[in-house]
């Protein structure tokens, strides 16, 4: 378990369990997570996560609200992992769960806020229901993580507030041990 030191005068205490180790992650992976789940890019056009993850790189997928404030704490630590790593190891892409019937007003979210990774959108229905096959447990809310390994299986899930930090000690232990 990693405890989370907080700046500022909030006394916020922060325990996430380590969901980059199998044997302690939040969840137990039931199964594969379904990658063709019915998501829509910015512009509208159907799309897949299929088209992101499996493809020589961890990708961590995000899903997020715009209504979501956790989401919008953690959105520079993501963008800066992103950045740094997306031409090395590591690609994060979101899913915002707002919903298809929202995705101007992700779009203009998206824009507004810079975020720099890859964005697409999803109905809370479908999150719940491939997260619940994938896991065994049900979608919380969010934010909620998904790790892919480069090969693009699940290898972790986790619900809630996620440092970047955990995710690059994950994924440098995991290129230290193939």
């Amino acid at each position: 378990m990693i405890v989370l030191r907080v700046r500022g005068n909030m006394c916020v205490r922060c325990c996430v369990m380590m969901f980059f180790l199998l044997a302690t992650a939040s969840f137990a992976l039931a199964a594969e997570f379904d990658l063709d789940m019915k998501v829509r890019k910015l512009d509208g056009e159907p799309g897949t996560l299929r088209a992101f993850v499996g493809k020589g790189k961890w990708t961590l997928v995000m899903f997020w609200e715009t209504t979501c404030s956790i989401c919008k704490q953690q959105e520079p630590e993501y963008a800066r992992l992103h950045l740094e790593h997306k031409d090395k190891d590591l690609e994060v892409v979101g899913v915002a769960i707002d919903g298809s019937e929202y995705v101007d007003l992700i779009q203009s979210y998206v824009q507004k806020n810079g975020l720099p990774y890859p964005n697409l959108v999803t109905d809370k229905p479908e999150i719940r229901e491939k997260f619940l096959a994938a896991t065994g447990e049900p979608f919380r809310g969010t934010p909620t993580f998904l790790l892919f390994a480069p090969k693009g299986e699940l290898k972790a899930a986790q619900p809630g507030m996620l440092p970047a930090t955990s995710v690059e000690a994950y994924i440098a232990s995991q290129s230290s041990n193939p």
